[in-house]
């Protein structure tokens, strides 16, 4: 698992969940709708770049208006100001956009290129965490609200518990797609919940479970999963859901904690 610098690479741990376009403009053909929704979500979920960019059409980004949809409704959006990213994968994504653009002889959105100088100056003291957001479960219709899970990582992924994971979407597939057998009137207890996307993912869908425990061994992490919850709305742990500090080596005490919620 790499750390910031993996914003260069082609491999991808990112996933999507559906997507959903926000603010149209009048000047944008409606087939250019979705392929800008597809580069939102692929941008706020921080894909590589160079394979953002080989999923993107780009002549489709060359336009004006194409960047300025993008500069509204992903990279200056107010959910995008409220849990901000990563200021070199900004650099690093406005210097190949700005390249692209060049390249097709585009013309170029100001604010793209002032975006770029702010998050170049800003990378060298960028803070060591950040925000990844994923369009939430739900409507994905052209146009839809927009109501992403955002969830806190660490830069450079030090701890395996700070960091988003393809499992844990592959967990949240699974587990929605077979709410009634897995979910419906039972206590839930995610072992190694990390960032809590999962869990947050099943409390965005309104997932029909009697109860929710989080659990991770490590207590900074449960910590950042508190913080997660919080920022997607379910800060005041209620009778549906619970964090606790799952310590591994201790299964009387893990035992004790997971099971202190109700049944």
């Amino acid at each position: 698992v790499h750390g910031d610098t993996s914003f260069e690479s082609a491999s991808d741990r990112s996933n999507v969940l559906h997507l959903s376009a926000g603010r149209p403009m009048e000047s944008l053909a409606p087939d250019d709708e979705a392929p800008l929704a597809q580069a939102r979500a692929l941008i706020w979920a921080m894909v590589p770049v160079p394979q953002l960019l080989g999923r993107l059409q780009l002549d489709v980004l060359s336009g004006v208006d194409a960047q300025r949809w993008l500069l509204d409704n992903a990279l200056l959006c107010p959910s995008r100001e409220r849990f901000p990213g990563s200021p070199l994968y900004d650099s690093l994504l406005c210097k190949r956009l700005l390249g692209e653009i060049e390249a097709r002889r585009g013309e170029c959105d100001e604010r793209l290129l002032a975006l770029y100088a702010e998050a170049s100056a800003a990378a060298a003291s960028a803070a060591p965490m950040f925000w990844r957001l994923y369009q939430a479960y739900g409507d994905a219709s052209v146009g839809a609200a927009v109501d992403p899970i955002a969830i806190r990582v660490l830069r450079n992924y030090d701890e395996v518990g700070l960091a988003t994971w393809p499992a844990g979407f592959s967990l949240a597939d699974t587990l929605l797609d077979n709410a009634a057998a897995y979910l419906s009137g039972r206590h839930v207890v995610e072992l190694g919940a990390g960032v809590g996307f999962t869990g947050i993912a099943l409390l965005k869908a309104r997932a029909d479970f009697a109860h929710l425990s989080l659990s991770d061994s490590v207590p900074s992490v449960v910590e950042n999963m508190r913080v997660n919850l919080a920022a997607n709305g379910f800060g005041d742990e209620s009778t549906r859901i619970s964090t606790a500090v799952f310590n591994w080596n201790d299964s009387d005490a893990a035992a004790e904690a997971l099971l202190a919620g109700p049944h």
